[in-house]
């Protein structure tokens, strides 16, 4: 009998080490090129889809554990990522569909709100012995540009006045008022090539003017008499009726209360149709109930002109209210 032939045993397939895993990126059928795949997992690394789109990892452990991430600006992906668990074959097919996103448009930066330029004028009113004067009309004229306008304000009881904000102005005129007062300075300019801002001061010298007393009934002829006779105008410049040896007349006048008891030509000036007169005597006159006013004696000069003149009394720099007549004969 012969000896049966033993059946060979088939030599084992052998098993591959490592494997691949490709695949293209499409966009509307066509590859789309630039697009980073990044593989994690039992090994990590990326590659860029080339020209046709198509990208492949090779070298890949068998039985490892990976995912495939792709990614490129303004583009999303179908699916977001491919996994692949125990890997033992290639897979040629690791495809991925992009579709393109809207670029976003950034958001634009505001620009911010200019803080609104503020300006203020600030300031008081005194008269010359240093004591507040209240009731003051402060006028502000402002120049924005071209742009004209004016506020107004009020000193209070101690003298002090502060304007609104004024704006963004280039200049500002202030200027005080109060019936029967003068100022020093009579204004004050502040400009600037620029916005003016921040606070000013601008402060005031108040004085107040003196007022000659009219003859009653008259329009504008001053109340006024011969210091000696006691009669009224109009008046020789020169007279025998004098006390004094120089035979000129003197005038007695009458104003509001000049605050005075002596002559000072440093505070107390008189003319008559411009011409200085010289103040020989100045008080109070007295003896009527409620009446606060001042006596003025002037003498008449050599050369002053006939007629009508008209007469300015002037106290510390402030001329009278009115300037009423002074009767003058040949």
């Amino acid at each position: 009998t012969p000896t049966p032939t033993p059946t060979p045993t088939p030599t084992p397939t052998p098993t591959p080490s490592a494997h691949s895993i490709a695949g293209r990126v499409f966009l509307g059928g066509s590859g789309l090129s630039g697009v980073t795949l990044v593989l994690s997992g039992t090994q990590n690394s990326s590659v860029v889809s080339n020209a046709d789109g198509d990208y492949a990892f090779s070298d890949l452990p068998t039985g490892g554990n990976y995912t495939i991430s792709p990614s490129r600006p303004n583009f999303s992906f179908t699916p977001t990522s491919l996994s692949f668990t125990n890997l033992t074959a290639d897979h040629i097919a690791a495809n991925f569909n992009a579709t393109a996103t809207a670029t976003p448009t950034p958001t634009p930066t505001p620009t911010p709100t200019p803080t609104p330029t503020q300006y203020f004028v600030t300031g008081q009113v005194k008269d010359s012995g240093n004591n507040p004067v209240s009731g003051v009309m402060i006028t502000f004229e402002i120049n924005t540009a071209g742009t004209l306008s004016s506020t107004m304000t009020t000193t209070d009881a101690n003298g002090n006045y502060s304007s609104t904000n004024l704006g963004c102005p280039n200049s500002v005129k202030v200027t005080p008022s109060k019936t029967g007062y003068a100022f020093n300075p009579p204004g004050i300019i502040l400009v600037s090539t620029q916005c003016l801002t921040g606070t000013a001061t601008a402060d005031f010298t108040a004085t107040l003017r003196p007022t000659i007393f009219l003859e009653e009934g008259s329009v504008n002829e001053s109340l006024a008499l011969d210091s000696v006779t006691l009669l009224r105008g109009p008046f020789r410049i020169l007279t025998d009726f004098n006390l004094s040896g120089d035979r000129h007349t003197r005038v007695i006048l009458f104003t509001s209360n000049l605050g005075l008891s002596q002559p000072d030509p440093s505070k107390l000036t008189v003319t008559a149709g411009g011409t200085l007169l010289l103040v020989e005597n100045v008080g109070t006159v007295t003896g009527v109930q409620g009446l606060l006013a001042s006596y003025v004696i002037v003498r008449l000069p050599d050369g002053l002109a006939t007629g009508s003149l008209p007469l300015i009394v002037t106290l510390n720099g402030a001329a009278s209210t009115n300037s009423p007549t002074l009767g003058i004969s040949p």
